[in-house]
């Protein structure tokens, strides 16, 4: 009987935290891996991430638990996090120069009540305006 696993990645503001998972008519944790990153501050606006820190973190975590795991074939993969909803990419899928991310507690986005509702619209914006 072919048994189904499922990578999930959680994307937090300290660190990447990911799970490897069976299904079956349960869900059940076979493995797991935590790669921490830091927050940059940034004066008293706020605090910021680099992009480039959440993929490498990926990276780390997935070769940590397949390297446990050789052989095994995931039937799906899933991503949540609590900040980001956009990052930018290059035609080589590398994430493009922006300095570095600003999270949901930098202060310079708290205040754009108006786009509260369209996160990623302002994002954009916000990167369009500042670093482009």
């Amino acid at each position: 009987m072919k048994e189904d696993y499922l990578l999930a990645f959680d994307i937090g503001s300290t660190g990447c935290k990911t799970c490897l998972y069976r299904l079956t008519d349960t869900l059940s944790l076979i493995d797991s891996a935590l790669s921490e990153y830091c927050m940059i501050s940034v004066g008293s606006d706020g605090v910021e991430q680099n992009p480039e820190d959440w993929w490498q973190a990926m990276c780390q975590t997935t070769a940590t638990i397949m390297a446990g795991h050789e052989g095994l074939i995931l039937s799906g993969i899933s991503f949540c996090a609590q900040m980001q909803g956009l990052v930018l990419v290059d035609d080589n899928s590398i994430v493009p120069q922006f300095h570095h991310f600003p999270l949901l507690m930098h202060k310079n986005l708290a205040n754009h009540s108006p786009y509260q509702y369209n996160w990623n619209y302002y994002l954009l914006m916000y990167y369009l305006k500042n670093y482009h």
